[in-house]
């Protein structure tokens, strides 16, 4: 099962972010997924949108580079970077 977490997080990161993806986070995410976002509690993808959707407006060329990823049984974690240029208003 790690092996396939970590696939599954690196393609959060590629899908989501790096080709801005919002329909790969219903792909990905869990229904019941728990989201601290602005200090709320947000529920799954449509709790995440509106988060996506404001870096999305804020931000473009979006390039999240995962460096290192470990995983143990249903655990994960990544060390990684990101690179954006701030063109919104937001």
């Amino acid at each position: 099962m790690s092996e396939a977490n970590k696939k599954l997080a690196k393609r959060w990161f590629e899908e989501v972010w790096n080709k801005g993806r919002r329909e790969a986070t219903q792909e990905i995410l869990a229904p019941d997924a728990v989201i601290q976002e602005s200090g709320e509690t947000v529920i799954g993808p449509e709790g995440f949108y509106p988060f996506f959707d404001r870096v999305q407006a804020a931000f473009s060329d979006i390039y999240v580079t995962t460096h290192d990823t470990i995983a143990e049984a249903d655990k994960i974690c990544l060390r990684w970077s990101c690179t954006m240029r701030h063109t919104g208003v937001s």
